[in-house]
């Protein structure tokens, strides 16, 4: 036991602070719900009856004390609602230290170590040991570090800034994310300065799940699920209406504001009665007013109007990861002055505003201009690739050569028809005739019938030519080879004429195959 002095009769007990060492007599301490003047910390297990009335099941133990045979007290580290952690040396393993949980055994909840037991992050405890004595419940857990966020709070003048404050919001609602992500998840629902400890290297480590639970839970009511914290715990439950990862979001808010501006919100039933909410901006000065207004959001009393979860309080703030630093009140780009000197020991940066100016804007990527040179060059290489393949089959079907094979024998003339037309005239002098065998042969199939064995095969026509077929019996006419020879070199000027209209002449063969004859235009 921690007494230090056990005045006269006449005089009061006197008990002495386990934390801080302040001395007070036990009547004030009724008075007082059993707290330390000083520094606030409840020193003794308390249980109150249905009819109001508190009494005391053990005080506290202090410094020096051994616990179970073994555990030797260092520190006091914190007093929950049921539980009451301190920081000790194991003396059976070379000083091993770790942190003792000590619980009222009327008031202990198996939940707790079954929770424990199912999770695994860096900054939860593990249960290492559980032990019973002197109508207590005792859990051993690893070493999570030697003082709370509320001892660094009062250590740094009752706030704590923001810009030191960053790294641990983080850490927290990571950790609370996690819970919150479990199957089913897991609602700490006891969330405070004083159950968040740090360990040498400014890691924090959660502690104190006495009154956590698992979403599925089912609705049982139970005397240690109605546990509230004033300040820190939301409306929902401290009324005892039912809580979810909403809760934690609100006493999530509710450390970082106690940290911020050295006081808990006020308490959620006096908020609603109507007490207003301080925003914290007008507390703390250059408090961004994103982070203010995070905050209050979180704060709400309305638990619809929260935000769903840890994560999205993160983001409302603008500290996730690649949302970027802390918010300015503007969205503009701050240059640093010295990067060498902007290094602080937290391993922040401290950006100077003396010099602002705009972003450059970043041209668009050059992607999409890339793609479209591609697709027109391909589409213009197979234009000229399909142009190529046409120009070279129509040469091989009509070259000349093969035009005068087809066209060596004059076809015979149609039945009936002359020659000549009557009263055409001839040709000028020195200027070619125009004769049928000098006309273009098209060859044009009547129908789709079967080839019959009348007639050479239209395979045989286009090889030997339209001389396989029987001679007309018509004279052909002159050619005008000889005139053409014995023309005097020198032409004359040729006059203006109209373009010749094309004629088509036609002789059917007795194979069915029908000979189209255009006459070819020669310009001197």
């Amino acid at each position: 036991m921690s007494v230090l002095s056990e005045m006269a009769v006449d005089e009061p007990i006197r008990r002495v602070c386990p934390s801080c060492g302040t001395s007070s007599a036990e009547t004030d301490l009724a008075h007082r719900q059993y707290r330390c003047p000083q520094c606030g910390l409840e020193i003794a297990h308390i249980e109150t009856t249905p009819a109001g009335v508190i009494r005391i099941s053990r005080w506290l133990s202090g410094p020096g004390d051994v616990v179970l045979g073994r555990y030797h007290i260092e520190k006091v580290l914190g007093k929950g609602g049921f539980a009451a952690t301190y920081l000790v040396e194991d003396t059976r393993i070379n000083g091993k230290r770790r942190a003792l949980k000590e619980i009222p055994e009327a008031l202990y909840d198996h939940t707790e170590t079954e929770v424990l037991g199912k999770l695994n992050h860096p900054a939860i405890l593990d249960i290492i040991d559980r032990a019973h004595a002197d109508d207590m419940v005792y859990l051993v857990l690893e070493f999570g570090g030697g003082r709370t966020l509320d001892a660094e709070r009062k250590h740094e003048g009752g706030r704590i800034g923001f810009d030191r404050l960053v790294p641990w919001i983080i850490q927290l609602g990571d950790v609370l994310s996690y819970l919150h992500e479990q199957t089913p998840p897991v609602v700490h629902r006891d969330l405070k300065p004083e159950n968040i400890l740090l360990d040498e290297h400014d890691r924090i480590m959660l502690i104190d799940f006495g009154i956590a639970k698992q979403s599925s839970d089912s609705s049982e009511t139970r005397v240690i699920a109605r546990a509230a914290t004033n300040g820190f715990s939301p409306p929902e439950q401290a009324m005892g209406t039912g809580t979810d990862p909403r809760s934690d979001v609100y006493a999530f808010a509710a450390t970082i504001y106690a940290l911020l501006t050295g006081a808990p919100p006020p308490p959620s039933h006096q908020r609603v009665a109507g007490e207003e909410l301080m925003p914290p901006r007008k507390m703390v000065e250059g408090l961004p007013e994103r982070i203010s207004s995070a905050l209050m959001g979180a704060l709400n009393l309305n638990i619809n109007t929260r935000p769903s979860g840890i994560r999205d309080l993160i983001v409302a703030m603008g500290l996730a990861p690649g949302v970027g630093s802390v918010p300015s009140d503007e969205n503009r780009t701050m240059m640093v002055e010295n990067i060498a000197d902007a290094y602080t020991s937290q391993g922040s940066i401290r950006i100077s505003t003396e010099h602002l100016e705009v972003a450059p804007s970043i041209p668009p990527p050059r992607a999409r201009y890339r793609f479209s040179l591609v697709a027109g060059l391909s589409l213009l290489f197979l234009a000229l690739s399909g142009g190529g393949v046409w120009v070279w089959l129509d040469r091989d079907v009509s070259t000349p050569e093969s035009t005068d094979r087809n066209v060596s024998a004059k076809p015979p003339a149609s039945p009936g028809s002359p020659s000549t037309a009557p009263g055409a005239k001839s040709a000028p002098p020195g200027a070619t005739a125009q004769s049928p065998a000098s006309s273009t042969a098209f060859l044009v199939s009547p129908t789709t019938e079967p080839m019959q064995d009348a007639g050479p095969s239209p395979l045989d026509i286009i090889k030997g030519g339209i001389a396989a077929q029987p001679k007309p019996k018509a004279k052909p006419a002159p050619t005008s080879k000889k005139a053409v020879a014995s023309a005097p070199k020198s032409k004359p000027k040729p006059e203006p004429r109209s373009q010749p209209k094309l004629s088509s002449q036609s002789t059917s063969g007795k194979d069915g195959w029908t000979i189209m004859r255009r006459p070819t235009v020669r310009a001197d």
